[in-house]
């Protein structure tokens, strides 16, 4: 029985080479052996699940996970299980959940998801099990040591980019019943009375830091630099620096003369506290043991995507808004996941 059913589904692949990819059947010369019954049965039941899958797949249209595609997987393509965006769409989330200041932390929460949300993901599915799996610690951080750090901070801000333009779903970040936490209602008491005047153009500041005892490969410190919008107080962008002073480059008033370059200096944002001290203050980004490769700043942009998210949200307490976001449901609802 189980070699005609392996017959048949083998008849159903060839002619139907785009379901069940991957599983190849092969007629035992000894049909009658249990061992090779098991085997049949085994494989039957991976191929029809191969097919169910192909032919009704689960889409997430989330903005975020769309952005997070763009970015190049540097990892070799052979024993590569786990997508890249799959990874990055977890630690982006883990990072917007209070205690997700490390990569080790990232990976608890991670591991914790649910079966139905990683479907949604689009994570691996182990063949043998049938279930749904998250990579392991060390892949979190060889990924993340090995990123083009470039193309993930221009994924980032293009998700943020696109909510403000209203490309994209406002995050929403359920609220905590009671009352009213106490930044939020000062603020709130501060719109009324001290209303922003008409008219008013656009603005951004430029803020940046160095990373606590990360080094370059060629031993320098590193230096991020980010653009803050002053009407959301979100971070615009962020680029990595050669040191920390922003060199302008201005009409000069004499012939070959120019303007000398003036240290970077953290602006005044208002009632908005500056990016890197929100990730001080709120990550402990300065405590962070991760050094190596492009980690530090792929951590940072990740930072600021929470710290975006927030005040997007229109969360004004960064810790406040994390803290309600312990479940995880909640937290895969703001991307839309």
């Amino acid at each position: 029985m189980a070699y005609e059913r392996a017959r048949l589904l083998l008849i159903f692949q060839v002619s139907n080479p785009k379901i069940a990819a991957g599983v190849a059947l092969v007629s035992p010369s000894s049909p009658t052996s249990p061992c090779l019954v098991a085997r049949l049965d085994q494989l039957t039941d991976l191929a029809l699940w191969e097919a169910e899958l192909a032919a009704d797949p689960i889409v997430v249209e989330s903005a975020l996970m769309r952005r997070l595609a763009t970015v190049p997987d540097r990892r070799s393509a052979c024993g590569r299980r786990h997508p890249l965006v799959v990874i990055l769409t977890l630690t982006a989330c883990a990072t917007l959940v209070v205690g997700g200041d490390s990569v080790a932390a990232i990976w608890q929460w991670a591991a914790r998801t649910s079966q139905q949300a990683l479907q949604r993901l689009g994570a691996h599915r182990d063949p043998f099990t049938g279930r749904f799996t998250v990579t392991s610690e060390r892949t979190f951080r060889r990924v993340l040591a090995r990123l083009d750090a470039d193309a993930l901070d221009a994924a980032i801000s293009g998700y943020v980019a696109d909510v403000t333009r209203q490309a994209a779903p406002m995050p929403q970040i359920p609220d905590t019943p009671g009352p009213i936490e106490r930044e939020q209602r000062r603020v709130t008491q501060r719109q009324i009375t001290h209303p922003a005047p008409e008219g008013l153009l656009p603005g951004a500041a430029l803020d940046g830091k160095a990373c606590r005892g990360a080094r370059t490969a060629q031993g320098e410190r590193i230096f991020l630099v980010g653009a803050i919008s002053h009407e959301h107080g979100v971070i615009l962008g962020q680029c990595q620096v050669a040191d920390n002073r922003v060199r302008h480059h201005q009409p000069a008033r004499r012939p070959g003369r120019a303007r000398p370059a003036q240290p970077l200096r953290t602006p005044a944002l208002g009632r908005r506290k500056s990016s890197p001290l929100v990730r001080d203050v709120t990550f402990r980004e300065d405590n962070s043991q991760v050094r190596t490769g492009t980690a530090p700043r792929a951590l940072a942009g990740f930072r600021n995507l929470a710290i975006s998210t927030a005040r997007l949200a229109g969360r004004t307490n960064i810790a406040h808004a994390r803290r309600d976001l312990l479940a995880h449901n909640d937290t895969f609802a703001v991307y839309n996941i």
